[in-house]
């Protein structure tokens, strides 16, 4: 008996740890603001191009690194992708945060700032950690995914330029 709870057990165990890591291979439905307060949607996103979310929270340091260096590489942000900085927080923080680590970035037509209150976004997008960082391909299948700062460039080698 002690060994099939044993088993039972360690299965448990080992299918927790499955769903923990999974994150959606397609891009979920979500609802979100703006930073002008409107409502942006998953109906919302640009079409035909590499989408890149960037969840992230005003206060967290490593977030802080992560919107630096993406700052420091915006030239390498390239009209085939959109980037979504995602926030748990309020407007004020958030922008403060985006003048003072990613001025550069922020200005980019292919950057947008979103906002979520309830953190539905972090729940069917599976986030765990700050900053978490989605590519999904223009097909809006999960291309890459990563949860660490120094790897917030990750995301560059999977996507194909644009021909120039």
């Amino acid at each position: 008996m002690k060994k099939v709870i044993s088993v039972l057990f360690v299965s448990l165990l080992l299918n927790l740890n499955l769903f923990a890591q999974d994150k959606p291979q397609s891009l979920p439905k979500f609802a979100v603001q703006d930073a002008d307060g409107n409502s942006f949607s998953d109906k919302d996103l640009a079409h035909n191009k590499y989408i890149v979310f960037v969840y992230f929270n005003p206060t967290c340091p490593h977030c802080q690194r992560a919107f630096k260096t993406l700052n420091e590489n915006v030239a390498k942000l390239d009209n085939n992708m959109m980037v979504y900085g995602v926030t748990v927080g309020d407007k004020g923080n958030s922008l403060f945060f985006m003048k003072k680590y990613a001025p550069v970035l922020n200005e980019q037509s292919n950057f947008k700032i979103l906002l979520e209150k309830d953190r539905a976004f972090a729940t069917v997008f599976g986030v765990e950690r700050y900053p978490s960082i989605y590519l999904y391909s223009p097909e809006k299948k999960l291309l890459s995914f990563e949860q660490d700062e120094k790897k917030v460039l990750n995301f560059l080698e999977k996507i194909k330029p644009v021909d120039r």
